[in-house]
């Protein structure tokens, strides 16, 4: 019954090494052009998970450049489920995953973007990628914050194959800054 609501397990597992749009390269790795031309990104494919990451990476522009390099070399497949509000749930997938992003919602643990406003200049700081959920043998086991009663949640799951996943290096945190103002020239004040 923990797999109850997940769909796409079935079929949907594909390499991520089809064309999609803006790539010009045929697989993972290879380079556009002639020599020392720079690296064509990866290509996410154009099953169902790659219509799903290429929407999230519509709406997070820089999360792409915050996952692991590799991850994009490894077999996937996508799932959704409805919060059922347990504080652990067991989601099968049917094989042990190396990473998973949840695409639906786009920051599920609560980390949004910040605004850093230099003179009159404005950069918008993508928030980093969530925390991974701990992975079992046959799937990942979420908990309340990836559960959350009646809430929709739409993942991509990649297979672990054994070698070690690295992380993208991490973007230094900064404290945030104390400000007077909700941002949009609206500001706060006593009643």
């Amino acid at each position: 019954a923990a797999a109850a609501g997940t769909q796409g397990a079935e079929g949907a597992e594909g390499p991520a090494g089809a064309a999609d749009a803006g790539a010009t390269a045929d697989a993972p790795g290879a380079t556009a052009g002639e020599a020392g031309a720079p690296a064509a990104r990866p290509t996410l494919g154009s099953d169902d998970a790659a219509v799903m990451l290429a929407s999230l990476f519509k709406i997070r522009p820089q999360l792409r450049a915050q996952l692991p390099e590799r991850l994009w070399e490894l077999r996937r497949t996508h799932g959704r489920y409805i919060g059922d509000g347990r504080p652990e749930r067991t989601l099968k997938v049917g094989f042990e995953p190396a990473f998973v992003l949840f695409v639906v919602p786009p920051y599920p643990d609560g980390q949004v973007p910040r605004i850093e406003t230099k003179g009159k200049e404005a950069v918008l700081i993508d928030a980093p990628p969530h925390r991974q959920p701990r992975s079992v043998a046959d799937g990942f086991v979420v908990d309340e914050a990836f559960n959350v009663l009646g809430d929709w949640f739409s993942y991509v799951v990649f297979r672990a194959d054994g070698k070690p996943l690295e992380a993208a290096p991490a973007p230094e945190a900064e404290a945030p800054k104390k400000r007077d103002g909700l941002g949009l020239g609206i500001r706060r004040r006593s009643v």
